[in-house]
């Protein structure tokens, strides 16, 4: 089933187009790829085996029907009207390569499919232009192909690559074996999803989370905000200490909230400690598959909610947690919130959270068209660089300067060389990792922030009645008075475009948790 009507305020295109709104994780994605000019390819990217012994056309027809079935592989934004808009096309050029590895005397062929996996997800797309998406098929054997998916996060996200795994290898059964394939309905598509879901109202929610936070994360720069955002970043990496995944088991159970919530409380705790605040806005991804409808849709579903942690009052970290867990749950339960609106009943439309954001450095440096609701406060939108960092304004929430995920998995994802956030830790099975921008902070720090974190998360899974202050006061780093220490497990790239940049497994954002982690117990 192809959905692909018009529904909400969904209106025709030229052409035979439909224009439906953008949704706030797309506004998101849109701004930030402007505001870095292309030092940011914002791509993921997957490369699976097909395991189905048909022939290139066969193949080909299998992703034409993917295409068919899913508009956002048949869309791109725009702005129309001053407002940034999902177009969705009745039809596309199928943007697929076919090569062929033969039978390599070199022996590497595994080597050589990353090498066309790498260039395949380093070429950049124009958000104008659909389709947002490329395939390579990669003819293995005679029966053997591998299938590399690229796509621009404007119009899928990790989960949606997943579903098209899926769904091409059962086509490609089908046509092998000449039957129907099973796929599973869609009671919607993207466009029409974000038209009937974003927006409704959560105003009570809205107003209490994110009014009135402090301006950034208040964690002391080791340098000044650059003029330019270069999104240079850097991680240092921990395996976590001896017997920790097992007491982070119990302990949970025994608080009654899951792993990642505990995780969480530790990452506001050890905030308290470095930054002297109690108020803390904390930047946790969410899947945006939180309703039945949206698990079999390809779209840009994923994003990320602000978690406003309340540490004051010396509460017990068992206290805390109890805290983190409401926080979160109230996140999942209205992350359909759009920032705009968001901003407009903060503040009576006086300012779009959305352009703040663009404007990351004071004047956004966004060139081009920029929709009209980013320009309503009078932010200059130019093509001149960006100029000094200023703090959120009216409070609002710091979005992309501290980011906390945990990932599935031994291990977090593989070294990156770039940094969309000022500071992103993430926690795997057996080891964590921090990664920071690289023009802000330096390595000591990096790493003194990561060990602080791993004793204070030790120290209270031990002793969860215990206050923060006494939990804090062990740590040298505490109130940003840590002494530096030399740096060990350091690992760039250099360059924020070295490798594949932001796509596939190299995005410290393809890992990220869904809230459902935060709210799975234990118990």
């Amino acid at each position: 089933m192809t959905a692909d009507g018009t529904t909400g305020s969904a209106v025709p295109g030229a052409g035979g187009e439909r224009v439906a709104r953008a949704a706030h994780g797309q506004e998101l994605v849109w701004l930030t790829g402007r505001r870095s000019r292309g030092l940011l390819l914002q791509h993921v990217a997957d490369t699976f085996r097909l395991g189905a012994a048909i022939d290139e056309a066969r193949l080909r027809a299998a992703l034409g029907e993917l295409a068919e079935r899913h508009t956002a592989l048949r869309t791109s934004l725009r702005v129309l009207d001053g407002e940034l808009r999902q177009v969705v096309h009745p039809r596309i050029d199928l943007p697929v390569e076919f090569t062929d590895l033969g039978a390599p005397d070199d022996g590497r062929p595994a080597e050589r499919l990353a090498e066309i996996a790498d260039r395949a997800a380093a070429q950049p797309f124009d958000p104008d232009r659909a389709p947002l998406w490329r395939a390579v098929a990669v003819r293995l054997g005679a029966a053997d192909w591998a299938v590399v998916l690229v796509a621009h996060q404007l119009v899928c996200d990790p989960d949606s690559l997943f579903l098209l795994n899926a769904e091409l290898v059962e086509l490609c059964a089908a046509s092998e074996q000449g039957r129907p394939p099973v796929l599973p309905e869609l009671p919607t598509d993207f466009a029409g999803y974000v038209d009937r879901r974003q927006g409704r109202p959560a105003a009570e929610f809205r107003r209490e989370q994110p009014f009135g936070l402090p301006p950034g994360h208040g964690i002391p720069l080791d340098r000044p905000r650059p003029v330019v955002r270069a999104f240079a970043g850097a991680e240092v990496r921990s395996e976590l200490p001896a017997g920790l995944p097992a007491a982070l088991r119990k302990g949970a159970a025994r608080l009654d909230a899951a792993p990642a919530v505990v995780l969480l409380a530790a990452c506001a705790a050890l905030l308290h400690g470095r930054s002297g605040r109690t108020d803390h806005g904390i930047g946790v991804p969410v899947s945006g598959r939180h309703r039945p409808e949206t698990l079999p849709l390809v779209g840009a579903l994923a994003g990320t909610v602000v978690l406003r942690l309340d540490t004051s009052g010396d509460p017990a970290f068992a206290e805390l947690v109890d805290r983190v867990r409401g926080a979160a749950v109230a996140a999942w339960e209205h992350q359909d919130t759009r920032f705009p609106q968001l901003a407009d009943e903060l503040v009576d439309g006086s300012l779009d959270v959305l352009a703040d954001a663009a404007e990351e450095q004071g004047r956004s440096g966004v060139p081009g068209d920029v929709p009209e609701q980013y320009r309503r406060s009078g932010v200059p939108f130019d093509d001149r660089a960006n100029v000094p960092h200023r703090p959120w304004r009216a409070g609002l929430p710091p979005v992309g300067q501290l980011t906390f995920t945990t990932s599935e998995g031994p291990e977090p994802g593989p070294p990156c060389g770039f940094a969309e956030d000022d500071l992103l830790l993430e926690v795997a099975d057996r080891a964590a990792r921090l990664v920071y921008d690289s023009a802000l902070f330096a390595p000591a720090t990096a790493r003194g922030l990561l060990d602080d974190y791993l004793a204070l998360l030790g120290a209270a899974l031990a002793e969860p009645a215990t206050p923060l202050s006494l939990l804090l006061s062990p740590l040298p780093g505490a109130a940003g008075t840590r002494p530096p220490r030399p740096a060990r497990d350091e690992r760039t790239a250099g360059s924020p475009t070295g490798g594949r940049g932001p796509s596939g497994p190299d995005a410290p954002r393809g890992g990220r948790a869904a809230p459902s982690v935060l709210l799975r117990s234990t118990s």
